[in-house]
């Protein structure tokens, strides 16, 4: 596998991390209506397109790096990983119960248009794009560069 430079590495951390910046920015508040419809949603494929690059980057040197290292070191990083994304997701899972109870209780418009456009709604950018899908999304290029490595081994 190539091995990635640094240099790329933080322009799409740093590109990746300012489209989930601007996507919780243009989410507003839910007393408030916008005419001008959500501009958070054409940062989705962007942000997600710097998001598998970054998860790439992370792949690749994690196997370049520590692909001859112990079995252990590589068991080690699948379960420490797999804590990490049951723990943003139990996290990201609450912010979303919250966020819903919220939009119920002071929603500036009715909730069946939450129910007709569901992801797309304006009021609900940061919920799918937050810090706790980044770092879960993250996590899970380390778990499955770890499990490459297991599985690689065997063969």
């Amino acid at each position: 596998m190539r091995t990635v430079s640094w240099k790329v590495f933080c322009f799409t951390l740093l590109l990746s991390i300012t489209c989930f910046f601007f996507i919780n920015i243009f989410t507003i508040k839910t007393n408030h209506v916008s005419g001008n419809g959500n501009l958070g949603l054409p940062l989705y494929p962007l942000a997600c397109f710097f998001l598998l690059a970054v998860m790439y980057c992370l792949f690749a040197t994690y196997f370049n790096k520590l692909n001859g290292r112990p079995r252990m070191l590589h068991v080690l990083t699948i379960v420490l990983t797999c804590i990490g994304i049951a723990v943003c997701f139990s996290f990201a899972r609450e912010k979303y119960v919250l966020r819903i109870a919220e939009l119920e209780q002071t929603m500036a418009v009715s909730t069946t248009f939450m129910q007709d456009y569901g992801w797309q709604d304006i009021h609900l950018n940061n919920l799918y794009f937050n810090v706790y899908t980044y770092i879960a999304a993250v996590s899970l290029a380390f778990l499955l560069a770890g499990l490459y490595c297991v599985v690689r081994r065997r063969v």
